[in-house]
């Protein structure tokens, strides 16, 4: 019979979250940094997946905030804040180079809240009569 995965040690948690005070802990155990804009962090057997928000439909004019796998490594004993800290970085950056200003309002936008890759939602029902 096959053993459960090992889980992190709970120091890991404490260790992410020292270094990003603003972290949210969710009802899945997993962090979240920034809400929409940010990332999902979550610890599982002996490793980190760092996914990046995203807003997910959920039926007409509903959605929720979810996350898309971005990046998964492995949390060895010797794993330092510094690489850490990198990492969770780079998936900040990742995702906030996703958004871009709306052609007519100029608001930053994620690609899930755009259409056409340049209007936003609300514009594009306003502007161009699209039902989003």
């Amino acid at each position: 019979m096959n053993s459960p995965p090992r889980l992190p040690k709970p120091d890991l948690l404490e260790r992410i979250c020292a270094l990003f005070p603003e972290a949210v802990l969710e009802h899945d155990g997993s962090l979240r940094i920034r809400g929409e804009e940010g990332v999902l962090i979550s610890l599982y057997g002996g490793g980190i997946r760092i996914a990046l928000s995203c807003i997910v439909p959920d039926g007409a004019r509903t959605s929720y905030l979810g996350a898309e796998p971005w990046c998964d490594f492995a949390a060895a004993a010797d794993f330092d804040d510094a690489t850490l800290r990198k990492h969770v970085e780079a998936g900040l950056a990742a995702r906030a180079a996703e958004y871009r200003p709306c052609i007519r309002c100029n608001d930053r936008v994620p690609p899930e809240r755009r259409i056409h890759n340049d209007t936003c939602h609300p514009c594009a029902e306003r502007w161009d009569g699209a039902v989003t």
